[in-house]
Protein backbone atom coordinates (compact mmCIF):
# COMPACT_ATOMS: atom_id res chain seq x y z
CA UNK A 1 0.00 0.00 0.00
CA UNK A 2 1.30 3.51 0.13
CA UNK A 3 3.70 5.62 2.49
CA UNK A 4 4.68 8.87 1.92
CA UNK A 5 3.44 10.05 -0.87
CA UNK A 6 5.04 12.95 -1.55
CA UNK A 7 3.40 13.57 -4.77
CA UNK A 8 4.70 16.24 -6.96
CA UNK A 9 2.01 11.23 -5.98
CA UNK A 10 -0.29 10.64 -5.70
CA UNK A 11 1.77 14.42 -9.81
CA UNK A 12 -1.27 12.61 -10.18
CA UNK A 13 -2.86 16.09 -10.30
CA UNK A 14 -0.38 17.19 -12.65
CA UNK A 15 -2.23 16.71 -15.75
CA UNK A 16 -3.90 19.40 -15.56
CA UNK A 17 -0.63 21.81 -15.29
CA UNK A 18 -0.23 20.88 -19.08
CA UNK A 19 -3.79 22.07 -20.05
CA UNK A 20 -4.12 25.94 -22.20
CA UNK A 21 -3.88 28.61 -19.37
CA UNK A 22 -3.75 31.97 -18.74
CA UNK A 23 -1.10 33.93 -17.51
CA UNK A 24 -3.41 34.73 -14.33
CA UNK A 25 -3.58 30.76 -13.80
CA UNK A 26 0.31 30.54 -13.37
CA UNK A 27 1.17 29.97 -9.33
CA UNK A 28 0.92 27.82 -6.71
CA UNK A 29 -2.28 25.78 -5.92
CA UNK A 30 -3.08 24.14 -2.52
CA UNK A 31 -4.43 20.47 -2.42
CA UNK A 32 -8.15 20.82 -1.46
CA UNK A 33 -8.47 17.72 0.47
CA UNK A 34 -11.98 18.16 1.52
CA UNK A 35 -12.61 17.75 -2.39
CA UNK A 36 -9.86 15.21 -2.58
CA UNK A 37 -9.26 11.82 -2.48
CA UNK A 38 -6.26 8.97 -2.52
CA UNK A 39 -7.98 5.54 -2.68
CA UNK A 40 -6.73 2.51 -3.36
CA UNK A 41 -7.90 -1.52 -4.03
CA UNK A 42 -5.89 -4.63 -3.70
CA UNK A 43 -7.11 -8.19 -4.58
CA UNK A 44 -7.71 -10.96 -1.63
CA UNK A 45 -7.28 -14.34 -2.30
CA UNK A 46 -7.71 -14.45 -5.41
CA UNK A 47 -11.01 -13.63 -5.11
CA UNK A 48 -12.24 -9.78 -4.97
CA UNK A 49 -10.45 -6.31 -4.56
CA UNK A 50 -10.79 -4.97 -1.65
CA UNK A 51 -10.79 -0.77 -1.23
CA UNK A 52 -9.56 1.71 1.25
CA UNK A 53 -8.21 5.09 1.58
CA UNK A 54 -5.88 7.47 3.35
CA UNK A 55 -7.47 10.14 5.27
CA UNK A 56 -5.02 12.54 5.72
CA UNK A 57 -2.87 13.73 3.01
CA UNK A 58 -1.92 17.30 1.78
CA UNK A 59 0.29 18.96 -1.37
CA UNK A 60 0.41 21.40 -4.22
CA UNK A 61 0.53 22.25 -7.58
CA UNK A 62 2.93 24.49 -9.35
CA UNK A 63 1.98 25.51 -12.25
CA UNK A 64 4.54 27.50 -14.82
CA UNK A 65 2.54 29.22 -18.20
CA UNK A 66 6.30 30.38 -19.22
CA UNK A 67 8.08 27.06 -18.88
CA UNK A 68 5.46 24.03 -18.67
CA UNK A 69 8.61 21.52 -18.12
CA UNK A 70 8.66 23.35 -14.47
CA UNK A 71 5.21 22.38 -13.69
CA UNK A 72 4.98 20.45 -10.61
CA UNK A 73 2.52 18.48 -8.34
CA UNK A 74 3.68 17.69 -4.39
CA UNK A 75 1.47 14.97 -2.32
CA UNK A 76 2.34 14.06 0.93
CA UNK A 77 0.60 11.36 2.67
CA UNK A 78 -0.07 10.41 6.20
CA UNK A 79 0.27 6.19 6.36
CA UNK A 80 -1.52 6.20 9.70
CA UNK A 81 -4.47 7.55 8.16
CA UNK A 82 -5.44 4.72 6.21
CA UNK A 83 -8.39 3.54 6.73
CA UNK A 84 -10.44 0.33 5.38
CA UNK A 85 -13.34 0.07 7.31
CA UNK A 86 -12.00 -3.04 9.52
CA UNK A 87 -10.03 -1.74 12.96
CA UNK A 88 -8.48 -4.61 13.02
CA UNK A 89 -6.79 -5.16 9.74
CA UNK A 90 -6.28 -1.08 9.53
CA UNK A 91 -4.06 -1.72 12.83
CA UNK A 92 -2.09 -4.44 11.00
CA UNK A 93 -1.38 -2.24 7.90
CA UNK A 94 -0.16 0.29 10.04
CA UNK A 95 2.56 -2.19 11.45
CA UNK A 96 5.64 -3.41 10.29
CA UNK A 97 3.94 -6.19 8.26
CA UNK A 98 2.85 -3.18 5.83
CA UNK A 99 3.52 0.73 6.04
CA UNK A 100 5.56 0.33 9.31
CA UNK A 101 4.08 3.81 9.90
CA UNK A 102 5.81 4.38 13.40
CA UNK A 103 9.58 4.41 11.21
CA UNK A 104 7.94 5.81 8.01
CA UNK A 105 5.10 7.52 8.60
CA UNK A 106 4.62 9.18 5.01
CA UNK A 107 4.79 8.14 1.35
CA UNK A 108 5.74 10.65 -1.45
CA UNK A 109 5.68 11.20 -5.07
CA UNK A 110 7.82 13.43 -7.01
CA UNK A 111 7.13 14.20 -10.88
CA UNK A 112 9.87 14.43 -13.48
CA UNK A 113 8.06 14.07 -16.56
CA UNK A 114 4.67 15.07 -17.96
CA UNK A 115 3.61 13.60 -21.38
CA UNK A 116 0.73 14.54 -23.97
CA UNK A 117 -0.75 11.43 -24.92
CA UNK A 118 -2.99 10.80 -27.83
CA UNK A 119 -6.45 10.32 -26.16
CA UNK A 120 -5.81 13.52 -24.39
CA UNK A 121 -4.50 12.00 -21.19
CA UNK A 122 -1.36 12.29 -19.68
CA UNK A 123 1.11 10.66 -18.53
CA UNK A 124 3.62 11.67 -15.06
CA UNK A 125 6.48 9.67 -14.14
CA UNK A 126 7.60 10.07 -10.99
CA UNK A 127 9.47 8.55 -7.75
CA UNK A 128 7.51 7.31 -5.39
CA UNK A 129 8.81 7.06 -1.92
CA UNK A 130 7.20 4.73 0.82
CA UNK A 131 9.20 2.41 3.40
CA UNK A 132 12.74 3.86 2.80
CA UNK A 133 12.48 2.85 -0.70
CA UNK A 134 12.14 4.92 -4.07
CA UNK A 135 10.61 3.74 -7.38
CA UNK A 136 9.83 5.68 -10.92
CA UNK A 137 5.94 4.89 -11.06
CA UNK A 138 3.99 6.37 -14.13
CA UNK A 139 0.40 8.11 -13.73
CA UNK A 140 -2.17 8.20 -16.27
CA UNK A 141 -4.09 11.54 -15.63
CA UNK A 142 -7.08 13.10 -17.09
CA UNK A 143 -8.20 16.97 -16.31
CA UNK A 144 -12.04 17.33 -14.67
CA UNK A 145 -12.49 20.53 -15.24
CA UNK A 146 -11.04 24.67 -14.20
CA UNK A 147 -13.41 27.77 -12.69
CA UNK A 148 -11.66 31.12 -12.48
CA UNK A 149 -14.98 32.37 -10.96
CA UNK A 150 -15.03 33.63 -7.56
CA UNK A 151 -12.05 34.55 -5.26
CA UNK A 152 -9.97 31.66 -6.20
CA UNK A 153 -8.83 29.57 -9.11
CA UNK A 154 -9.57 25.76 -9.14
CA UNK A 155 -8.51 23.16 -11.40
CA UNK A 156 -9.31 19.46 -10.81
CA UNK A 157 -7.94 16.09 -12.49
CA UNK A 158 -7.75 12.39 -11.51
CA UNK A 159 -4.86 9.92 -11.82
CA UNK A 160 -4.34 6.21 -12.04
CA UNK A 161 -1.60 3.82 -11.71
CA UNK A 162 -0.62 0.23 -10.35
CA UNK A 163 2.33 -0.03 -7.94
CA UNK A 164 4.36 -3.75 -6.22
CA UNK A 165 4.16 -3.03 -3.43
CA UNK A 166 7.33 -5.94 -3.16
CA UNK A 167 9.30 -3.57 -4.70
CA UNK A 168 8.93 -1.13 -1.69
CA UNK A 169 9.54 -4.51 0.80
CA UNK A 170 5.70 -4.91 1.86
CA UNK A 171 6.15 -8.41 0.57
CA UNK A 172 3.87 -9.55 3.94
CA UNK A 173 0.95 -12.58 2.22
CA UNK A 174 2.42 -11.80 -1.40
CA UNK A 175 -0.14 -14.70 -3.27
CA UNK A 176 -3.22 -14.34 -0.45
CA UNK A 177 -2.70 -10.97 -0.93
CA UNK A 178 -1.89 -9.28 -4.25
CA UNK A 179 1.33 -7.89 -4.77
CA UNK A 180 0.08 -5.07 -7.39
CA UNK A 181 -1.92 -2.22 -5.59
CA UNK A 182 -4.35 0.28 -8.10
CA UNK A 183 -3.86 3.91 -6.75
CA UNK A 184 -6.30 6.44 -7.68
CA UNK A 185 -6.17 10.28 -6.79
CA UNK A 186 -9.32 12.25 -7.23
CA UNK A 187 -7.55 16.16 -6.73
CA UNK A 188 -8.92 19.75 -6.45
CA UNK A 189 -6.41 22.47 -6.30
CA UNK A 190 -6.97 26.22 -5.36
CA UNK A 191 -5.24 29.45 -6.03
CA UNK A 192 -6.08 32.60 -4.04
CA UNK A 193 -6.47 35.19 -7.15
Amino acid sequence: MMKKLTLSLFSALLAFTCLPATAAETGEYKIDTVHSAVTFQIMHNGVNYVPGRFNKFDGKIVLNMEDPAKNELDINIDTASIYTGNMKRDEHLKGPDFFNTKQFPKATFVSKNIKLNEDESYSVTGDLTMLGKTNTVTLKIKMTGKNDGGDDLIVGGWGEFTLKRSLFGMDYGVGKIGDDVIVTMHIQAVKKK
